[in-house]
């Protein structure tokens, strides 16, 4: 630790705070629990921070790296820094600046399972650059290569790791260096995040492999490598908005469930080589290749839908190197023929996709502190423990929603909160900042109920880790509503209320009352027991609504969606039945229309009774048939309408 790092930091104290945790072995990769720095260093170093990109007020107490010794300057090494700030869990955030690495950064061992909840958050993509440096010892080996970051490894318990609006440059002379090596499971995502090599440098840009997933990649760029993107998560991979460039040897290389929409290639060498598991693609251009080559190797269950292709010498072939479609625009392609039921034709149910909405980020000044509020004391009995007073903070959550400003931020910290509170049209934005979010012993989750006071501005509700809190969405208003990186219990969209849409969301029930609905890895679970509820729900119920649903992971023996009165769904999903026994059809329709694309697999040998089961409006049934065999079933493509024509309000 040299006298011009000492300089930097306020009084050196953030430097001789991570000198001390090195010395102490919490770091260098021993990976011991590290000591936060005190609260007014945090708040200190978030102070200090530019109002620029992605920022938080001083008192949100989020971790800064900063505040654990970090420069940022391009110069000094800032590994070890960096690695104390990510051996603990919560929002890490990241300023902006460029941060030299010279040694892996990886989430330390939990006890009993795998690391999670650790969310990387930079300020701005392009300004934000973790950098490693160039010839490191430690990324030399292509034939043992090595992530500047891991977030997790394969275990499924890697809850809610993410990585947010930055740069991982793999620096000159790093064959083998990985850029990201992410694991996340039921919600996490890799947004707004460029990857990139040198000429000649880096082994992988982005991996997702092992017991991985469902995950969300979101706007990523990929840029260099031998290989872009290494896509073989387990429990599905879903990418919106992916692009790849320059690699030397494939863009996209799918081992299991890959799903992806939107998708650019610019590369000599093919776009996208799948094995026999699944692969979606919806929406690509793909431009470069060579007359002798193919941009997509795909194998035996596969399915490809508005893609463009322009450079190869064939759009799609086998693995054996058989062509299969011409280059051109590949409008519809299935390894299987389409299952169409009730006359229905393939293209039948095509819902246009529109992009989440993003509202700035806002003046912290416009910002309020929910903890500025007195919360309501509660005598509690708790199981195991005896009597205890906890905390209800539902009212002060009301009284900072009732004060006129844009954005209520939760600091970093656990929670007590029951009751309902009213979301006015003068709140933008609910941000949880990775807090934890919990019902009062007994009693109920919070629900955040949005009204209807004339307001049309979008709301943006997320970054809560509320896996435990039962917490209830009800959008009651004509507003947007964007619900995002979140675990919750029940969302809601009630007759008439504004389009919802949902990324990167594992909640249990979804209501859609009407209207656009559009969603971004969604993961639903539950089981049901038939003496307790003789008629189950469904995980999601469509009455009437237009549903779109690009990567569906879901757990469990309910059917997963009913699309009922009209409504319309489109849905591509992954399917995991995990349970001896599955009676009960996957999806259904009744006098609506549906398209589901899936993939089902098995781990107690018990398969769905059936892909999809749809009555038209005269009771008339018709059944797409689940499984054969015990190992589950793939349906690239199923379609029906209930009256043999293109489903009224198609787009």
């Amino acid at each position: 630790m040299n006298e011009k790092q000492k300089d930097i930091t306020a009084a050196g104290r953030a430097a001789r705070f991570a000198a001390a945790v090195c010395l102490a072995g919490f770091v260098c990769g021993l990976h011991a629990e590290a000591v936060d720095p005190p609260v007014e260093q945090i708040r200190e170093a978030n102070g200090k921070v530019r109002p620029e990109g992605v920022f938080f007020p001083a008192d949100s107490d989020i971790l800064n790296v900063k505040a654990f010794g970090a420069v940022g300057d391009g110069r000094h090494d800032d590994t070890e820094a960096f690695q104390a700030a990510y051996n603990k869990t919560g929002l890490i955030y990241v300023p902006d600046g460029v941060y030299v690495i010279s040694a892996p950064i990886k989430a330390p061992p939990r006890e009993g399972s795998a690391p999670c909840r650790r969310i990387l958050q930079g300020q701005s993509r392009d300004k934000t650059v973790i950098r490693v440096a160039d010839r490191s010892a430690a990324f030399a080996d292509a034939d043992n290569p090595q992530a500047v970051i891991t977030t997790s490894w394969g275990v499924a318990q890697a809850f809610r790791n993410s990585v947010f609006n930055m740069t991982i440059d793999v620096g000159e002379g790093n064959p083998g260096a990985i850029g990201l090596a992410f694991f996340a499971y039921n919600q996490g995502a890799v947004k707004d995040v460029l990857i990139k090599a040198p000429s000649g440098s880096g082994h992988t840009g982005l991996s997702l492999t092992g017991d991985n997933g469902p995950l969300l990649v979101w706007n990523v760029h990929v840029e260099g490598f031998d290989t872009g993107v290494q896509a073989s998560a387990n429990a599905l991979a879903t990418f919106e908005n992916l692009s790849v460039r320059g690699q030397r040897k494939v863009g996209v290389d799918s081992g299991l469930k890959t799903y992806i929409h939107k998708f650019k290639s610019e590369n000599a060498v093919p776009a996208v080589k799948s094995k026999h598991h699944m692969f979606i693609l919806v929406d690509g251009q793909i431009s470069g290749g060579s007359p002798d080559a193919a941009a997509m190797i795909l194998g035996s269950n596969s399915l490809v839908k508005d893609a463009a292709v322009s450079g190869y010498g064939c759009a799609i072939s086998k693995p054996d190197g058989k062509r299969l479609v011409k280059a051109g625009f590949v409008d519809f392609y299935a390894s299987q023929n389409p299952l169409l039921l009730n006359g229905a034709d393939k293209g039948s149910v095509k819902l246009k996709a529109e992009d989440s909405p993003e509202i700035p980020w806002g003046d912290v000044k416009n910002w309020v502190n929910i903890t500025k509020f007195k919360p309501e004391p509660k005598s509690v009995i708790v199981r195991g423990v005896g009597r205890r007073v906890q905390e209800n903070w539902a009212p002060a959550i009301q009284a900072a929603a009732d004060s006129g400003a844009s954005t209520l931020y939760f600091p970093a910290g656990k929670r007590h909160a029951s009751g309902v509170v009213k979301v006015p049209g003068t709140v933008k934005r609910i941000i949880g900042c990775e807090s934890e979010l919990r019902p009062i012993e007994g009693e109920e989750g919070v629900v955040f109920e949005i009204v209807d006071d004339g307001t049309f501005d979008p709301l943006i509700i997320e970054r809560f880790d509320a896996i435990y809190a039962k917490m209830k969405i009800v959008n009651k208003s004509s507003r947007p509503l964007a619900v995002r990186h979140i675990v919750c219990d029940h969302i809601v969209k009630e007759k008439g209320a504004g389009d919802l849409f949902l990324d990167d969301v594992c909640c249990g029930s979804l209501d859609i009352n009407g209207g656009n609905v559009w969603a971004r890895q969604l993961n639903q679970e539950g089981s049901f027991n038939p003496e307790k509820e003789p008629v189950p729900r469904p995980n999601t119920w469509n009455r009437g609504g237009k549903f779109w649903l690009f990567g569906l992971k879901t757990e469990q023996n309910r059917t997963k969606v009913i699309t009922t009165d009209g409504g319309i769904s489109e849905i591509y999903a992954f399917i995991l039945a995990n349970r001896a026994e599955n009676p009960l059809p996957m999806f259904a329709c009744d006098n609506a229309s549906a398209a589901v694309s899936v993939y089902e697999t098995t781990l107690r040998s018990g398969p769905f009774a059936s892909v999809m089961e749809c009555k038209d409006a005269l009771g008339g049934k018709f059944v797409a048939p689940g499984s054969t065999h015990k190992g589950g079933v793939c349906r690239p493509w199923v379609v029906f309408t209930p009256d043999k024509k293109p489903a009224a309000g198609d787009r």
